[in-house]
C-alpha cells in the first residue's frame, strides 16, 4: 500500500469510520490510526487485516503501473 492517505481514503470510500474498521479488522482502534499517520510506504500483518476488512465491503486499494510511475488506486 502506498501510504496512510491511501489507507484512509479507502476507509472513507468504504464509508467507515476509524473504530469500524478497527473492528471489522479484529484490531485496535489506535492502529488504525497509527497506519494512517504514516507517510511511507505501509504494510505488514495489521495492514493485510484492514485491506482484507475494506474488501469485504467491496473496496480495494492497490497500485498500477502508469507512465512508468506506480500510482494508487482505489475501487469501490
Amino acid at each position: 500500500m502506498r501510504n496512510g492517505r491511501h489507507l484512509k481514503a479507502a476507509r472513507t470510500l468504504a464509508g467507515m469510520t476509524q473504530r469500524q474498521l478497527a473492528q471489522a479488522a479484529g484490531l485496535h482502534p489506535n492502529a488504525v490510526k497509527y497506519w494512517e499517520r504514516q507517510q511511507e510506504r505501509i504494510g505488514g500483518h495489521a495492514v493485510d487485516k484492514m485491506l482484507e476488512a475494506l474488501a469485504a465491503v467491496g473496496v480495494t486499494a492497490g497500485e498500477e503501473q502508469a507512465g512508468g510511475r506506480s500510482v494508487a488506486v482505489l475501487r469501490g
